[in-house]
Formats: C-alpha cells, structure tokens, sequence
C-alpha cells in the first residue's frame, strides 16, 4: 500500500522546469497516486510546459512569497481536497549562490535524488514517528532572525519562538502537521498571503520571516526535524 504524497512544486523561473522534473519523477515513480500541485510566477503562463508533461497536476498562478506564499496557497488547496495525504514534498526551483554552489543537489538529492532515497525518507517516516520534517542535514538551521515580523507570526500562530527549519524551504513534511496548524484558530491563509511581499524581497520580509515558521511549526507540535 503506497502512502499517500503531495508534491508541491513552485515554478518560479519558467525555463529551469526541466531541471527539477528529475526530483518528481523520482517521487511518482514510487508513489505513483501521488498528487502534483504547481505554482508559478513569471509570464507568459507556462500551462501548456507543465501539463504536457504532468496532465494530472493542479496548477495555479502564485505571485506572493515567492516559494512560500506558494506554499500556503497549495496547502490551502490539500486542505480544501479534503484527501488524507500522509507525506507533502515541497520544492521549488531554487538557485545556487556564490556562498552555496552546491545549494540545489544538497537540498534534493538526498531526499529525492533517487527513488532510492524517495524509499529511505519514507522509511524513516513509517518507523520514526517522532520524525516530522526531513531536509538536507547541511540546512537544518537554528533560527536566527529577530524582527516584529517573525515575532507577530509566531504569537498569532502559537508558536515557539526558538528552534530549526531548513534553509532554502525544500523538504518532506507530515501533512497532518499542517492541517494542524493552518486550521482555525492558528492561521488563515485567505488572510495570511496578502501579506507576502511581490517579486523576491530582501530580509528582513514577511517572506523570511515564514521560511523560519515553516520549521519551527513543526517543533511545536512535538515532532522533530531530521537531516540527511
């Protein structure tokens, strides 16, 4: 019995699409129920790319946040399917920098580099409960940032303030954990994205402030974070 996964793929440079498939297929290919939301940002509309090759995606533009307000629309979109997915892939078309040459395959390849690996990580999930969020053990993080946005999210969404999320925002996740948390009475999405910044902000942002809650939420609710 395959468990049962939602990919969440945020488009956001419309021509390295073909870069990141590989991760997909990798997915589907071991859990081929698996459901594919995908985002984008940049015109002109890349539908006809994106469903040639995925017909069965769910796709939807997304301006906000970059990745992560993309995220919350797709959640938002899990949520309102009604289904019980176990596990949500998030990835997003990331870029290398000069300080991470390498960010992209450190980020990917350990938890989708392979079908064998898409295995291992649903293994460690199957046999380790405690086990709510996994991501490149490089990018765990300690959270570090301190600014009023940070701090307003956290204490209207009832959460620790001090813990680790993965840097770069690509990782598997407990769905359950987000049905949690983005359920009234802790976050509004219809409320929430607004509030995410146009095109690609600099810190401090909104946008920033969310890639730390996206990891600290899961700490929260009494799971841990495991790198690989």
């Amino acid at each position: 019995m395959y468990p049962l996964v939602a990919i969440c793929f945020h488009l956001g440079y419309n021509n390295r699409f073909n870069e990141f498939t590989p991760y997909i297929d990798n997915v589907l290919q071991i859990c081929p129920n698996a459901d594919l939301y995908i985002t984008y940002r940049e015109d002109p509309d890349p539908s006809n790319m994106c469903l040639s090759k995925y017909p069965r995606a769910k796709f939807f533009k997304s301006v906000r946040g970059c990745d992560i307000g993309a995220f919350l629309r797709q959640i938002q979109a899990m949520i309102h399917s009604q289904k019980t997915y176990d596990y949500v892939f998030k990835l997003h078309t990331k870029s290398n920098n000069s300080v991470a040459t390498n960010w992209i395959q450190e980020l990917l390849d350990k938890i989708a580099g392979s079908p064998e690996n898409v295995k291992r990580i649903l293994r460690m999930f199957k046999h380790h409960k405690s086990i709510g969020l996994i991501g490149s053990e490089r990018w765990v993080l300690k959270r570090e940032i301190s600014f009023r946005y940070f701090y307003n999210i956290c204490k209207k969404g009832r959460i620790n303030i001090d813990g680790h999320f993965i840097g770069g925002t690509i990782f598997w996740i407990r769905f359950p954990i987000l049905k949690i948390v983005f359920s009234p009475p802790r976050f509004n999405i219809d409320f929430e994205y607004p509030l995410f910044e146009l095109g690609k902000p600099s810190e401090p942002s909104y946008t920033h402030a969310w890639e730390r809650v996206l990891g600290l939420m899961v700490e929260t609710e009494g799971y841990r974070i495991k790198g690989v």
